[in-house]
């Protein structure tokens, strides 16, 4: 967007930023600046994307059981856990074949007891867990003994979820608790922060190194169609808002891709994230007015993934309620946008996601 959508924000006073509370608590307009985030370091590969990064449990046959988390920082993968009561370690580079052999140590009495019975006589042979990039972040591994695959073993990605929200007035926490509390129903690990731009991204960065992606993120907070708005050095961020620190917004979209798997759903529950409803309309007659913008569609279209948001105002007593349309289990509560690297779709209030 050109400097003339930020000045038509600024003079409106950001009206979309309304009720993110029931008081109808509204940000302040000394909030409104432009916005750069820290500068990410640049990976070597060509590609920012390791999408089989992240934590598994490992399952075989006769009770067999597992752990293993694969981390990357820089050009290093590190894969680390236990698997059948032996750790694991081991570190590659990136560069190289995804498949790896983890040695299990040559003591059968335990592994191959546990795959083959009690009563299985002892093999005094190499045991290796061999585990390979089965494409689109999945893994697939077997159990070998001297070369010889004995076993087929599962690999099943654990779900994590960052969950962040505003500190304006102190009221939006307890919303974000009921969107985390949600998703830790169904089985994610939840990582609740403060909003804050430079810690959003220093989490999304270290999620990648620690081998713990997101499934989802969840964001509750003011906002206007340049973003979610959050407290700290920055207030928001967008490739629309930031005409001046444009390296801010691709920081953040690149530390997005590093830092969530790749059918992770970004969920904002902030005013204007879907961009304007059918009341406010937007502007035929000037294509670079911030009512023609739609961040959900922006981010879903730079990163692969599924952004979700409200158009028009909303409230953050709506945000479960969000995150379950989202999923396929409510109907919207508002006109609300799904959008994906193909394109986006506005629903209207009582439709389902499907």
């Amino acid at each position: 967007m050109l400097r003339i959508a930020m000045t038509a924000l600024l003079v409106v006073g950001f009206a979309s930023i309304a009720r993110a509370q029931p008081n109808d608590a509204t940000a302040s307009g000394a909030d409104t600046a432009p916005v750069v985030t820290p500068t990410i370091a640049t990976v070597a590969t060509e590609t920012i994307e390791t999408p089989f990064v992240g934590t598994f449990d490992l399952s075989g046959p006769g009770g067999f059981k597992g752990t293993l988390t694969i981390g990357r920082k820089d050009d290093t993968l590190k894969l680390s856990g236990t698997a059948g009561g032996s750790p694991l370690s081991l570190s590659a580079s990136v560069k190289k074949a995804h498949s790896w052999q983890l040695p299990l140590g040559s003591d059968s009495t335990g592994l191959v007891h546990a795959i083959n019975g009690h009563n299985a006589a002892p093999v005094n042979g190499a045991r290796v867990l061999v585990v390979s990039d089965a494409g689109q972040g999945k893994l697939t591994g077997s159990l070998t003994t001297d070369g010889h695959k004995t076993a087929d073993v599962t690999l099943t990605r654990r779900k994590e979820a960052l969950v962040v929200y505003g500190t304006y007035m102190g009221g939006m926490h307890v919303f974000a608790t009921q969107c985390a509390e949600y998703y830790k129903a169904k089985g994610y690990i939840i990582r609740e922060i403060p909003g804050d731009w430079i810690e959003i991204v220093k989490a999304l960065v270290l999620a990648e190194e620690t081998g713990h992606t997101f499934t989802r993120v969840v964001m509750v907070s003011h906002g206007g169609w340049d973003g979610p708005m959050f407290e700290g050095q920055y207030c928001q961020i967008s490739n629309s808002g930031s005409p001046d620190y444009p390296e801010g917004f691709f920081n953040y979209i690149q530390a997005l891709r590093r830092g969530t798997t790749l059918d992770a759903k970004y969920i904002y529950s902030c005013c204007h994230q879907g961009g304007s409803d059918r009341f406010e309309g937007t502007d035929a007659t000037d294509p670079t007015s911030y009512r023609n913008y739609r961040i959900t569609d922006d981010i879903a279209k730079r990163t692969g993934r599924t952004a979700v948001g409200p158009q028009g105002e909303t409230s953050t007593e709506w945000s479960k309620l969000l995150c379950m349309f989202a999923e396929g289990e409510g109907p919207a509560r508002q006109e609300s946008r799904i959008s994906t690297a193909s394109g986006g779709r506005t629903f209207q209030q009582g439709q389902f996601a499907k």
